[in-house]
């Protein structure tokens, strides 16, 4: 059995009522809704949250609401936390559920086709502790990237030394560089029962990662410039 829940809460300071920002007549959160609804593989949904808004919202989407308590609604709150959370009160109220499948209000960057493809590929391969959605952004390698020195000067994230690729400005000579778009998770329920030991730094992903590729431009908004980037995305890839 396959269990969906969306997580968001009251109270955004980066963008206010970001959860419940309406793109192309739509509430952002309502978008991953309509693409599992669509995808027809989710035996039941589930929503995370202080909101009654946002719970009003699931609800017509078929979410039972998993109500989050005080101290996973503040602003120093783990989403792991909330996470692990849901996973007990989802097991407690159906232990036959074997996958997750996770999603964010604030990341509309999910399709149908992207959970049908990711479902497919974790129960094919067992090894496999989640699939996940990920963007490619070599500009963004970590050759590229860089931090601040005692001195205040700019110096690599990463030592060279770590590397086995030649350096170069060429962004052809670096490896493929994937983030994790939160467009999407879906992971077997067992993975999150030892957590502690799983692939930092996100940890409700498990050990062992798939993947499916979605176009970059898409991710959780937590900043005003991302809303017109998210507008290109939604546009580019229907749900």
């Amino acid at each position: 059995m396959i269990a969906s829940v969306i997580f968001g809460r009251e109270g955004s300071k980066s963008i206010k009522d970001k959860n419940l920002l309406n793109i192309n007549g739509k509430t952002i959160m309502e978008y991953p809704l309509i693409a599992l609804k669509k995808s027809g593989i989710i035996n039941e949904m589930y929503v995370s949250t202080d909101s009654n808004r946002i719970a009003k919202i699931a609800k017509k989407y078929g979410s039972t609401l998993i109500k989050r308590p005080l101290h996973l609604c503040q602003d120093n709150s783990q989403l792991l936390d909330s996470i692990l959370h849901a996973k007990d009160f989802i097991k407690n109220k159906n232990s036959k559920v074997e996958y997750l499948v996770i999603n964010l209000c604030n990341a509309p960057n999910v399709s149908s086709d992207t959970i049908i493809r990711a479902y497919e590929k974790l129960k094919n391969n067992p090894q496999l502790d989640s699939v996940i959605s990920v963007s490619q952004y070599n500009m963004f390698s970590p050759e590229r990237a860089r931090k601040l020195n005692e001195n205040d000067e700019l110096i690599p994230y990463i030592p060279f030394d770590y590397f086995i690729n030649d350096i170069s400005c060429d962004r052809k000579s670096h490896f493929k560089t994937y983030f994790a778009d939160q467009g999407l998770t879906i992971v077997r329920l067992k993975a999150l029962e030892n957590w502690e030991s799983n692939l930092l730094p996100f940890q409700w992903m498990g050990k062992r990662i798939g993947y499916i590729e979605q176009d970059p431009g898409g991710g959780d908004i937590d900043h005003p410039w991302q809303v017109e980037a998210i507008k290109y995305w939604l546009n580019q890839n229907p749900t």
